[in-house]
C-alpha cells in the first residue's frame, strides 16, 4: 500500500508534456516505486519499479523541473540521480544535505520549503548547491 504519491512534470493532469514526468510511491516500508506517465496525463501501461536506496524512506517529493527528493530515515536529504527518459526511475540517490535532520520537504513557486527537527521550518530559493537554508 503506498502512503504518499509525488509527481515530478505534470503527471496526473490532463497535458503531461516533459519526458520525464513520473508517479512516485512511498511504500508503508520505505521502498520507493516509480512509474512513467504518459504523455495523454495518466500512468501508461508500463509496471511501477522499484528504485534502490541504502537505507529507508520516510518522506518523498517532486517538482516540476523532473527532479525528486526523499528523506531517508537517518534525516538526511537526497536526491534522485540520472532521471531521464529512457531511465524515469534514475540511478542512484546523492545525500544533499544530512546535518540538518529532515522530517519534511516541498516545492512551490518560491522556493523548497523544508522542516527541521532541529530548526524548525527552513526555506531556499533553490536546490542550487550554493544556496544556503534559511530559518524561517
Amino acid at each position: 500500500m503506498a502512503t504518499l504519491l509525488a509527481s515530478n512534470g505534470d503527471a496526473g493532469i490532463s497535458t503531461g508534456n516533459t519526458v520525464m514526468d513520473s508517479l512516485w510511491a512511498l511504500h508503508e516500508n520505505g521502498c520507493v516505486f516509480c512509474r512513467p506517465v504518459s504523455t495523454m496525463g495518466f500512468a501508461s501501461s508500463s509496471s511501477w519499479t522499484r528504485t534502490p536506496a541504502v537505507s529507508e524512506i520516510k518522506h518523498i517529493a517532486a517538482d516540476t523541473s523532473g527532479s525528486v527528493w526523499a528523506i531517508f530515515e537517518d534525516g538526511s536529504l537526497n536526491r534522485r540521480l540520472d532521471i531521464t527518459e529512457n531511465c524515469p526511475e534514475g540511478v542512484s540517490w546523492q545525500v544533499v544535505d544530512f546535518k540538518m535532520n529532515f522530517a519534511d520537504i516541498c516545492f512551490g513557486k518560491s522556493g523548497v520549503w523544508a522542516l527541521s527537527h532541529q530548526r524548525g521550518v527552513l526555506h531556499r530559493p533553490s536546490m542550487d548547491e550554493d544556496e544556503k537554508w534559511q530559518v524561517v
